[in-house]
Formats: structure tokens, sequence, C-alpha cells
């Protein structure tokens, strides 16, 4: 995980469900990407080779019915980068999601 800054795993708390969240990792390089995948649809993500940010957008999800009765849910999302030469990177993301009382 050389390539990216030392805040490449970023936790976050307090997250309302319905609200999009920003966050940048920074590339210590020019980077040679392949391509990135985020984990699941409620994560988009650009990389700006000018800049060497890379951008996420989350849309903080629902809370699961099981756990609705508590209000809050533990999030955790995955990044999975991939480089011209084959090696990947996983660049990672924390969330305490808690419920605002609107379903989404």
């Amino acid at each position: 995980m050389d390539k990216w800054a030392a805040t490449s795993i970023k936790k976050l708390t307090g997250v309302e469900t319905g609200t999009v969240v920003t966050l940048t990792y920074q590339a210590l390089e020019p980077l040679r990407i392949e391509e990135i995948k985020p984990g699941c649809g409620c994560t988009t993500v650009k990389y700006d080779e000018n800049t060497m940010q890379l951008t996420v957008d989350y849309k903080a999800e629902t809370i699961p019915k099981h756990l609705k009765g508590q209000g809050w849910f533990y999030a955790a999302k995955v990044i999975v980068v991939k480089y011209v030469d084959g090696d990947p990177d996983r660049l990672t993301f924390t969330l305490k999601v808690i419920d605002n009382g609107i379903s989404i």
C-alpha cells in the first residue's frame, strides 16, 4: 500500500441514512491504473490523474431490518484498485450509520 497516503483507511461516525459522504484518497505518485472497482452499488469512484486523487462518493444505506431497533449499524466498504502491473490495492472505509427516520 505504498502507493497511497497513510490515510488509506478511513473511519467515519454519525453518518445519517441517505446522506452522501465524499472521501478522497491521495496517491503518492502517478499511477497506471487498469481498473477501480467499488465494493457495492452505493459507492462511486473517480480518479483524477492530474491531482492524483481518488474521489469516493458513498450513499449511506438504509439500516438493515434486523438492526432497525437499535437505530444504527456499522458498514465496512472496500475499493479495489488494479494497476497495469497487476498488483491490486484495497482502500477501505468504515462508517457508523445512524437512522434519520427516513426510509430510502
